[in-house]
Formats: structure tokens, sequence, C-alpha cells
């Protein structure tokens, strides 16, 4: 990996950062379902990224926004578990040549299907842990499944239009 390449992760990771924390901090769908686009960060990181250094910025990307909300780790928890997954997503999902050494899983290089469906199962199960840890209380975990069902479905929403607006793409839409 590149000086360039990582001085780039590095600024996608304060952009991230202080999206999530400045401007979309208090951002709800009828006060239910809250947005967490910070997680696309993880999700776009190079497929040859070392899994370490994945589970590392994971949790640096999670205390970070809880530094934002004032919370205790739950965001780090959780976006410690996020990358654990992805690692082990890619490995399932790796083609029998593997994936090129510097791409990303963006809409561009892999397609809307595939990247909804990596996108979403990531978005899954890091709202899950989210929610059933801000939960805390075995009375409050139907509410958290729901909330972290909405939640998720407007995070990746906002993620697919992150994809569109700063990874355009030369091909169709879908």
């Amino acid at each position: 990996m590149g000086n360039t390449a990582i001085a780039k992760l590095v600024v996608r990771f304060f952009l991230y950062v202080l999206l999530q924390g400045v401007l979309l901090r208090n951002a709800s769908l009828f006060d239910y379902a809250l947005c967490y686009p910070y997680v696309s960060y993880l999700i776009l990181l190079p497929f040859s990224f070392s899994p370490l250094g994945s589970l590392l910025l994971g949790f640096a990307l999670g205390i970070s926004v809880d530094i934002f909300y004032d919370t205790l780790g739950i965001h780090a928890a959780a976006c410690v578990l996020m990358a654990f997954a992805r690692i082990q997503l890619l490995n399932v999902l790796s083609p029998s040549g593997g994936f090129e050494a510097n791409m990303s899983p963006t809409i561009a290089s892999m397609g809307f299907n595939w990247f909804v469906s990596f996108s979403a199962a990531l978005i899954a199960i890091h709202h899950i842990s989210l929610f059933l840890i801000d939960a805390s209380n075995m009375s409050k975990v139907g509410g958290a499944l729901l909330q972290s069902l909405a939640s998720g479905a407007f995070t990746l929403v906002m993620v697919v239009a992150i994809q569109y607006l700063f990874f355009p793409s030369k091909r169709k839409l879908f």
C-alpha cells in the first residue's frame, strides 16, 4: 500500500468521523431510525487490507464516534465486530483467484447487487450488536431489533447514496 493510499485512508477516516459526529449526530427518521453512514469506511477498506489493521481501524473508528456520542464504547465494540465479520465474509466471497490488490468493494468495481448484499450483511451485524449492547436489558430486545432493522435500512440507503455521489460509476445504475 503506497503513501497516497494511506493518506486517502487517513483523510477519509477523519471525514467520516466528522460527518457522523458533527453533521449526522442527530439525524433520524421519525425519531426511530438512526443513520450511521460512518460504517461505510470499514466497508470500503481495500480487499488487501490486513486483518489486524481492519480490527484496529474498526476500534479507532468506533471509539472516535463514541467520543462524539458520549457513549462508553458501544460503537467501538460494534465496529470491531463488524471489522471481524468483514474479514470472514471476504474469505467466503473471495473468488478462486482472489481480489485485485488495491481494489475496494464499491458499486463501480463489484456491481450493485454484490455491494448491497455485502454492505447489508455488515450493516446488520453492526446495528444489531450496537442496539443490543445499548438495550442492556432483556425486556428491550424486541425494540432493539426493530430499531436496528429500521436504522440498518436507513443507513444502507445512505451508504448507497454516498457511493453514487462520491464514487461515480460508468456502469448502469442497477
